[in-house]
C-alpha cells in the first residue's frame, strides 16, 4: 500500500487539477458567453460583417489557446 504521505501528496496533486479544471471551464464559458454576444451584436447590426468575423476569431483563437 502507500504511505499516508504519498496518499496525501496524490490528494493535494488531484485537488489542484481540479481547481486547474474548474477554472478553465470558467474560463471557457466567459468565452463562450463572449461569442454569444459578439453574435447578438452582428445580429442586431452594431457590427459589421468584418468587424463580427475579427472580434469572433479573435475569441476563438483565445479558446484554443486555453
Amino acid at each position: 500500500g502507500l504511505s499516508e504521505e504519498d496518499v496525501n501528496m496524490i490528494l493535494e496533486d488531484l485537488d489542484q487539477t481540479l481547481g486547474s479544471l474548474k477554472d478553465l471551464l470558467e474560463l471557457h464559458k466567459k468565452l463562450k458567453k463572449e461569442l454569444d454576444k459578439i453574435e447578438l451584436r452582428y445580429r442586431i447590426g452594431e457590427l459589421t460583417e468584418e468587424e463580427y468575423q475579427a472580434a469572433k476569431q479573435k475569441v476563438e483563437r483565445q479558446m484554443q489557446l486555453y
